[in-house]
């Protein structure tokens, strides 16, 4: 998406001078004087072609894994605008649009985060990635948007000044018995004792069941002095009776396990999945 259609380039409304004191047969001026083929909307869509934010952009220094397609996701559908995404380890950057997507290539075998910036809503970063094997040629991203609204929803005394905002996701389980479920998990952040922690549908662990208010998982308000430049990392400590709760071996291939926070920022998503 993007882009836009020009207008036919017209001559002068009827209505910019009355049709009483320069009649239409006077000054007749058809549509066809200045056809619509001198300035095609095709000719726009050449000079700046609706691709041109769409097209893959990519770090200087391979080997590169691709990120195909990079979204946007706006829970709350606002604003309709582009999401610019880049990372902390390289200049390349992305754009966006409204219900569109973008590429991009990123160093394999190197640990990284995706930044998304929107005017109108909260910075995003993603929990730290490092793709080590070359398996999957492209994989899927997609950034939350959220205004700063959303995170004052979760915790009251959020502060963009302050405060950084963590979402965290039980992947479906792999194990047996009560650990075959993603329910029942709880979570601590790592040297963090003063976060404030919202399970969805506003329970006290995970639920699981994907019913409304549970689609994007757990938020935890951390205080934090980290920024954008030197943001502070975090892990967390996810916790089932009975069970193991973390990044299983697969998962480790992709993730570190470590989110990037930093003050007035989302961060989105941290990992576990429920096994023996």
């Amino acid at each position: 998406m993007g882009g836009g259609c020009s207008s036919d380039p017209a001559a002068p409304a009827d209505a910019s001078t009355s049709d009483t004191s320069i009649p239409d047969t006077s000054v007749p001026i058809p549509d066809t004087s200045t056809a619509d083929t001198s300035v095609a909307d095709s000719a726009k869509d050449v000079a700046a072609p609706d691709a041109s934010v769409d097209a893959s952009a990519s770090c200087a220094t391979g080997p590169f894994q691709a990120f195909d397609p990079l979204g946007a996701l706006r829970p709350l559908d606002t604003p309709k605008t582009d999401v610019t995404i880049t990372t902390n380890i390289c200049p390349a950057m992305a754009v966006v649009p409204y219900e569109g997507s973008a590429t991009m290539n990123v160093p394999s075998n190197t640990p990284f985060f995706f930044i998304a910036t929107q005017t109108g809503n909260l910075t995003n970063l993603s929990g730290e990635r490092n793709v080590k094997i070359a398996a999957i040629p492209k994989i899927g991203y997609g950034a939350i948007m959220l205004p700063t609204s959303y995170a004052v929803a979760v915790d009251p005394a959020w502060n963009a000044a302050t405060h950084a905002l963590l979402n965290v996701v039980v992947n479906a389980s792999t194990g047996t018995g009560i650990c075959s479920a993603k329910d029942g998990v709880s979570h601590t952040v790592v040297g963090h004792a003063g976060a404030v922690i919202r399970y969805a549908n506003g329970g006290t662990t995970s639920t699981g069941t994907g019913t409304s208010g549970d689609s994007l998982g757990t938020w935890i308000s951390i205080p934090t002095t980290g920024t954008l430049t030197a943001p502070e990392y975090v892990t967390i400590t996810q916790t089932k009776a009975g069970c193991a709760v973390g990044l299983n071996n697969a998962d480790k291939l992709f993730f570190t396990g470590r989110a990037p926070i930093a003050a007035g920022v989302v961060t989105s998503t941290l990992y576990g999945e429920v096994t023996n």
